[in-house]
């Protein structure tokens, strides 16, 4: 039985990730803080301190797979990068994203590396080529992701950084070259509400667009409030003024706070939404998927989750992978529990009653 090491185990995605695998797995938890009450008596844990380079490399050695769902991708990612080299582990992250990427190159770090395999990015990108692997001749992919759960500190923190090296840029989109446009949509999200979305031509897109060649691609991202755009800005000035992140994780406390503010009475979801039109033995296609669950770390935990499984019946080549180079849909929807809901074409599909722990998913 193969050995996964998990960072972060008692986070959001951590812990789902740790309840759908324990059974099939030695998993080693890590943590840095966590409550007893939550320990699992089928799980490994371990306290431990990333930046302390020994105590991670001893927590990584001896496995197969490691998964980084620790504190900041942007500011510790390479470092848990570099111990999975070095002792010949799988690296898995959510995030992580070009910015790893570059990292991981500039450092010529020899082994396998999976980023973006979290909620956005990862399952977009796997649901878009779920939609235009079939065709022929790809003209148009529009899609956007809406969730209203309080993001966690380092997730804001790897969102305000990641910026800095071109993870996103606000207002612009592709149709036959990067176009900026400030236009905003409106759009009904699943509560029949409309919301303000803004173009965002993310590090995803492009390699969509590298893959696919549509004529356009429009990603949307809901707008952000000037109040907690103005946080950001201010974030970004002073990290780059001092290099000091700590800067940036007292500016992400005040944003979850007006988020928490904002969305505290509303139900809880994420939703992705995709349309895809395209050409298939001459013939116009039109096709859409949506999926919704409670929370996006449900959707991030199960694609870790499918892509843990895949690795464990195929070989790999060394290099950069992104999560849709990896899984399909098809193998995502086998781990999918009675949470999820997916809609193809505006159709409900039913998942089947796949079932974990309570409270783990």
């Amino acid at each position: 039985m193969k050995q996964i090491a998990i960072l972060g185990s008692a986070g959001e995605i951590g812990e789902k990730i740790l309840n759908i695998l324990k059974n099939d797995f030695n998993i080693k938890a890590g943590y840095h803080k966590k409550h007893l009450n939550r320990m699992n008596n089928r799980v490994t844990y371990y306290h431990v301190d990333i930046m302390e380079y020994e105590s991670l490399r001893q927590f990584v050695s001896g496995s197969d797979y490691v998964i980084n769902c620790a504190g900041s991708s942007y500011m510790n990612g390479i470092y848990v990068a570099k111990a999975c080299a070095e002792e010949n582990a799988i690296y898995i992250d959510p995030f992580g994203d070009n910015f790893l990427e570059s990292q991981i190159k500039a450092d010529r770090l020899d082994g396998i590396f999976i980023l973006s395999c979290g909620c956005f990015p990862g399952m977009t990108g796997i649901l878009i080529r779920h939609l235009c692997n079939n065709l022929d001749k790809i003209n148009f992919i529009e899609g956007f992701t809406f969730d209203n759960q309080t993001p966690g500190i380092y997730g804001i923190v790897d969102f305000i950084l990641s910026g800095i090296n071109g993870f996103g840029e606000s207002d612009y989109y592709y149709n036959r070259e990067k176009i900026k446009d400030t236009k905003i949509k409106i759009i009904k999200n699943n509560e029949n509400q409309d919301i303000c979305f803004q173009k965002y031509y993310t590090a995803e897109i492009k390699r969509i667009i590298k893959r696919y060649s549509p004529r356009e691609a429009v990603w949307y991202s809901p707008l952000l409030s000037a109040d907690i755009k103005e946080l950001m800005q201010k974030a970004i000035i002073e990290y780059l003024r001092h290099k000091n992140y700590y800067i940036v994780v007292d500016y992400a406390k005040k944003i979850q706070e007006m988020i928490l503010e904002k969305y505290n009475n509303e139900k809880k979801y994420c939703e992705i939404t995709i349309k895809c039109s395209g050409e298939e033995k001459g013939e116009i296609v039109n096709n859409s998927i949506k999926l919704i669950n409670p929370f996006g770390s449900n959707i991030s935990a199960v694609v870790i989750a499918s892509i843990i499984y895949i690795l464990d019946k195929n070989s790999m080549a060394k290099g950069v992978y992104y999560a849709d180079d990896i899984v399909e849909f098809s193998e995502i929807k086998t781990h999918m529990n009675s949470y999820f809901e997916l809609y193809v074409n505006d159709k409900l599909l039913d998942l089947g009653g796949i079932s974990y722990d309570e409270g783990s998913i």
